[in-house]
């Protein structure tokens, strides 16, 4: 009965879809709340957690390879991953597919999704402990493990005002303001700027 709800819920979605340039309809939660614990698995079967990212922003994505929103979305959150991933951050895209790893592989190959490792939601624990009701839906976390952001639908989270959305997030998980906050977003460092060629 939830995977049907589900299913008319992403359907639903996809219907009233529109491609937005930037995460227009994320949701900011006036108080962050912790999250709620989280298990899944690699493609190898290995269990893991959101606590695995401990210290990181992270930008967690419920999805599934029978979900059209979800594939005009998962290039951007490749391509996200690639341009900020890192110490401070992480993309986590979960699948809620029942097939696994089996039918990840050959959807990753065909859109060229190479930054993200394929992790699936097992029984759909994660995503019913998340309040899931409808495909995508992105998460954002901050640095303490609380829930900050949410929005449901697709956004193009390789544009600029994604990135940004990110980059203030990152740059208050250091501790910093002002300039160094400055140095961060524009350098990725709190260090001296770059010396130009």
């Amino acid at each position: 009965m939830r995977m049907a709800t589900l299913v008319i819920a992403v359907v639903v979605l996809a219907a009233a879809s529109v491609a937005r340039a930037d995460p227009r309809g994320l949701v900011w939660v006036d108080s962050p709340k912790p999250i709620p614990d989280s298990a899944f698995a690699d493609e190898r079967g290995v269990s893991g957690s959101l606590a695995d990212y401990a210290g990181r922003v992270i930008l967690v994505n419920f999805w599934a390879t029978w979900c059209a929103p979800c594939w005009r979305e998962m290039a951007s959150l490749d391509r996200l991953q690639g341009d900020l991933g890192g110490p401070r951050f992480q993309v986590v895209a979960l699948s809620l597919d029942r097939g696994g790893a089996a039918a990840i592989a050959p959807f990753y190959a065909k859109l060229g999704i190479t930054r993200l490792p394929i992790l699936i939601d097992q029984d759909n624990r994660t995503a019913e402990a998340f309040g899931v009701v409808g495909l995508p839906t992105t998460v954002l976390i901050d640095h303490r493990g609380r829930e900050v952001a949410r929005l449901v639908g697709e956004a193009d989270w390789s544009g600029e005002p994604a990135k940004a959305t990110i980059r203030k997030l990152t740059a208050a998980s250091c501790g910093c303001g002002g300039p160094k906050a400055d140095r961060i977003r524009r350098y990725g460092t709190v260090g001296p700027p770059p010396e130009d060629p």
